[in-house]
């Protein structure tokens, strides 16, 4: 998932596909999910790499481009495309049974996984979708765990509680993908009271090669 523009991925996207390539020993492609138009544009551009006659260009899809999974079989052999298309298509008009279809993948997955992927579903939706889906979930008796809570639109509960969920979430996720986090990183995310902050954070952890990539602000165009 790539979210802003970062000349950095310009030099590493190529590698990345080289080095597939080698250590599978079969063809390979680059793909890069971009949920804003203007950075999918930007994606999609081809990149000189300096080899005459050769650019590369990565294969970039938008929201529009992710496929609606609504099978909860399919979601339950795919739980994490399941979770992206949720994702991509929260704002659409069948937004409620793409969510549904998620959780339901989900249902096979650890108790931390599960809880940041819900997370993620929940905060995507609008507030209509969003009581909605949790309304289905207490009927279907799944339990709604998250690490913040919404409540008409608002988050309710201290704002130090909202902060400390959001910064358990970040340190699940970084932890579920094995990123080496140190505790100088660990401090300061716990640390962090600025909910904004932690909302970017969050996204960043979905993609980082590296924990400290967290702190990195992408180049603006």
């Amino acid at each position: 998932m790539e979210l802003g523009r970062d000349a950095d991925k310009l030099l590493s996207w190529p590698l990345y596909q080289a080095a597939a390539r080698a250590r599978y020993g079969c063809p390979a492609c680059l793909v890069v999910y971009a949920p804003d138009k203007g950075v999918a544009a930007w994606a999609a551009e081809p990149i000189d790499t300096g080899q005459p006659g050769s650019p590369f260009r990565a294969v970039v899809r938008g929201p529009r481009a992710i496929a609606k999974v609504k099978d909860p079989t399919e979601a339950a052999a795919h739980p994490h495309r399941a979770v992206l298309s949720a994702l991509a298509n929260a704002d659409e008009p069948d937004a409620l049974e793409v969510a549904k279809a998620a959780v339901l993948g989900l249902s096979g997955q650890s108790k931390d996984e599960r809880i940041v992927w819900e997370t993620a579903i929940l905060e995507a939706l609008n507030e209509a979708a969003r009581a909605a889906l949790e309304e289905w979930m207490n009927l279907e008796k799944f339990p709604i765990e998250r690490t913040w809570v919404y409540k008409k639109g608002k988050t309710e509960g201290k704002s130090e509680g909202i902060a400390e969920g959001k910064a358990d979430a970040v340190l699940r996720v970084l932890s579920r993908r094995g990123l080496a986090v140190s505790e100088e990183i660990r401090s300061r995310i716990a640390g962090c009271t600025d909910t904004d902050m932690l909302d970017r954070w969050l996204d960043r952890a979905l993609i980082a090669r590296r924990a400290e990539e967290l702190f990195e602000e992408p180049e603006s165009a």
